[in-house]
């Protein structure tokens, strides 16, 4: 049996901190023409602006966690960073299967196979934050009148609605995601498009008896 070909000459040396090395990397034409438009803009080389642009993108991951924390409290911003990280890892090795296959995905979430590889994370990530003994009724809602009772134990699924109609119409405001409503269109658009062609997706809003 052959043995594996033998490497010739030295290996290569890591790079010292504050060397300058080459790397090789393959954009999109849209990319390359923001980089060559700011590069005429700032005088700047195009390896130059993409340099700071990376220096920029990377040191953003590390406000990420302060900012979620500040905006969410500590325990919500675990969990969508635990979530996230999850999910990046998950969508790397899903589109790569995907494109080996010869298929080109433009959403992740409009694929069927990488959009159940989404659901899988998500199920699986919040099922291990949930009791394994938790009680189908809190005794705390115990005294609330039935219908009450009903209404908050179905909290969650009451607010997920809210805020699907909030980015299907303008009608119906879901607080939390006010500020980021038309960021979440734009990122969303093509899945937005397709819940709201589902049959009866447009409900009213769950309303507590009284």
């Amino acid at each position: 049996m052959p043995g594996r070909p033998q490497r010739i000459g030295r290996p290569p040396k890591p790079p010292t901190p504050g060397e300058r090395v080459s790397l090789g990397l393959k954009v999109t034409a849209e990319i390359k023409a923001r980089l060559d438009a700011e590069a005429r803009v700032t005088g700047k080389t195009q390896s130059r602006v993409a340099e700071a642009l990376i220096e920029r993108a990377l040191g953003s991951e590390k406000l990420l966690p302060g900012l979620l924390e500040a905006a969410y409290g500590s325990e919500v911003a675990g969990l969508l960073l635990f979530l996230a990280a999850c999910l990046r890892r998950t969508l790397f090795v899903a589109e790569s299967a995907v494109r080996q296959s010869g298929d080109s995905p433009s959403s992740y979430l409009e694929h069927p196979w990488i959009n159940q590889q989404i659901v899988q994370v998500l199920e699986q990530g919040l099922k291990y934050i949930r009791l394994s003994d938790a009680p189908t009724e809190l005794d705390s809602l115990a005294a609330l009148p039935p219908d009450q009772r009903e209404y908050f134990y179905a909290y969650g699924s009451h607010s997920v609605r809210w805020a699907l109609l909030t980015l299907l119409s303008d009608d119906t405001a879901h607080t939390d995601l006010e500020p980021f409503t038309a960021e979440i269109r734009r990122y969303l658009e093509p899945t937005i498009a397709r819940i709201e062609e589902q049959p009866n997706v447009r409900k009213r809003r769950p309303s507590r008896q009284k």
